[in-house]
């Protein structure tokens, strides 16, 4: 039987040293996201270790490059500790490392329109309030609606078509998600 390594040690990281391994255009960070992750911090502060390779002496982000990114826009206005929550993770090299980012960049399940309304309904959370706090890319908010079960107008279903039918530069290969 093979065995599973536990590669993760926890501890604390100075956020304003962290190298990103990254390059800036990965990912797309739209106003949109942004402004959804700039409202999430504010809204329940830092609730996400970040995950860091450390190597020679260096330590760099493997998850959690945008979220330093907003913690340094907003610093002058908000008291944030030094240190913050760090997973540090054993990468053989930095290949491992790179192939990490892309893996902590990937999204495995997508959240499902009537699974979220379930999970809102006995959760008793009102969508309205997380829509500037979340930001899920799979999911349209625009299309979601508690009423009726999130039924949608024959006009509605029209245009989803159309946009489904618009050509899309990119897929990925494993789930179908078109950017």
């Amino acid at each position: 039987m093979q065995k599973i390594e536990d590669r993760v040690k926890q501890g604390k990281v100075k956020w304003k040293e962290l190298i990103p391994i990254q390059n800036s255009n990965l990912k797309g960070f739209y106003e949109k996201e942004k402004e959804a992750l700039l409202n999430s911090i504010k809204k329940y502060g830092f609730i996400q270790s970040l995950n860091c390779w450390k190597d020679k002496g260096k330590i760099y982000t493997l998850d959690g490059v945008h979220r330093v990114d907003i913690l340094k826009e907003i610093e002058k206005e908000f008291n944030i500790p030094e240190e913050l929550p760090c997973n540090y993770i054993e990468c053989k090299n930095r290949k491992e490392a790179a192939e990490l980012v892309l893996v902590y960049s990937s999204s495995y399940a997508r959240v499902e329109h009537d699974g979220l309304i379930e999970f809102c309904e006995f959760e008793g959370l009102d969508f309205n309030d997380l829509k500037m706090d979340i930001c899920l890319p799979e999911f349209s908010w625009d299309d979601f609606s508690m009423e009726g079960q999130g039924e949608k107008s024959d006009e509605d279903i029209k245009e989803k078509e159309l946009d489904e039918n618009i050509e899309t530069d990119h897929e990925c290969p494993s789930c179908g998600y078109k950017w």
